[in-house]
């Protein structure tokens, strides 16, 4: 992914990232029931989200819908992870 794309992600798009990294540490997939449990959304914007990620190469799914975050995927969720943790950190001292 280039840098330019990477810019691009939306603040809805960077949550679902995160969301399937916290499911995904042991390196298995998560289903998109899971993910819409999680984030509170219907299943079909899941849907609609998955294609958005796959497309710019961060996912990727197999052939039992379980999704997977991509090596660029991995990288990108661990970046957002540590900012979004400085963050915390800055706002609430944790």
């Amino acid at each position: 992914m280039k840098a330019q794309e990477t810019a691009s992600l939306s603040a809805s798009a960077i949550r679902y990232l995160l969301v399937i990294h916290s499911f995904s540490i042991d390196g298995g997939g998560v289903r998109s029931a899971v993910i819409a449990d999680r984030i509170g959304v219907s299943r079909p914007s899941v849907h609609k989200m998955m294609e958005s990620l796959g497309k710019a190469g961060l996912i990727h799914k197999n052939g039992y819908g379980a999704v997977f975050l991509t090596e660029e995927g991995e990288r990108m969720a661990g970046l957002y992870e540590n900012c979004y943790t400085r963050l915390k950190v800055c706002r609430y001292g944790r």
